[in-house]
């Protein structure tokens, strides 16, 4: 049997600009005290991956070949501090916002796997949201409508309960996700409303991925390298202090 060996990929320079080129990388590789194949690998990581620490490791581990869905999940989750109680982070919402507009991206609106590994924990903290949104929102008297949407969103959200259920192959992530950015005001600071979110993404991502042929998910859109640039950037914004 004859083994073909893997071309490797090289880089093709235009004749004109291999002098400056060359001369850049020499230059670059002694300022970093290291050999020029290092160089060029240090600059093309310093101009593709977010500076600060904690963005920079998480699309690391998504060029490495993690999902976006898994990565939205690890940032969500990095910032549940408990149980019970606040996140670390108030400020996480456009993370969940881009969590919403990538499920719509790949096409995976009703995709979730009821189960999931994570759902069973899922339906606890989403549970939980649902409990203070019905018990400890504070209600207005003086304005009924107030009252009014409240109570239609802990009836929403029952609702929602019985659509993840087991009684189900899938269920509608997008309506789990959209619940959590329409009333980010009143449940967003809750670890459990994090929680039941990370764990959103993370059964999703087990949707489409190992668990895809259980629940028809396989023939999901694939991330792109647009969505990838946007959830660098996105994360440099939001993310740069966790």
């Amino acid at each position: 049997m004859v083994y073909k060996k893997k071309a490797e990929k090289r880089i093709r320079i235009p004749e004109n600009l291999k002098t400056p080129f060359s001369q850049m990388v020499s230059d670059e590789a002694y300022l970093r005290a290291t050999d020029e194949s290092k160089a060029i690998i240090g600059l093309v990581f310093d101009e593709v991956l977010p500076s600060p620490a904690f963005p920079r490791d998480r699309m690391l581990d998504v060029y490495s070949g993690g999902g976006l869905f898994a990565s939205v999940s690890d940032v969500l989750r990095s910032n549940v501090t408990g149980a019970t109680g606040t996140v670390a982070h108030g400020g996480y919402k456009p993370i969940v916002e881009f969590g919403f507009e990538l499920i719509h991206e790949r096409r995976c609106e009703t995709a979730l796997f009821t189960g999931a590994m994570d759902m069973p924990h899922l339906r606890r903290c989403f549970d939980s949201v649902i409990d203070f949104m019905e018990h400890k929102v504070p209600r207005d008297p003086s304005d009924p409508f107030v009252d009014y949407e409240t109570d239609r969103a802990v009836k929403y959200g029952r609702a929602l309960m019985d659509e993840a259920s087991t009684n189900y192959n899938r269920a509608p992530v997008v309506a789990l996700v959209r619940f959590a950015i329409e009333y980010f005001d009143e449940i967003g600071q809750l670890n459990a409303t994090c929680a039941y979110l990370a764990d959103a993404f993370s059964a999703l991502e087990e949707s489409v991925t190992t668990s895809a042929a259980d629940c028809g998910n396989q023939h999901v859109l694939p991330d792109t390298p647009e969505l990838r640039r946007k959830w660098s950037s996105l994360l440099e914004e939001v993310c740069s202090d966790w």
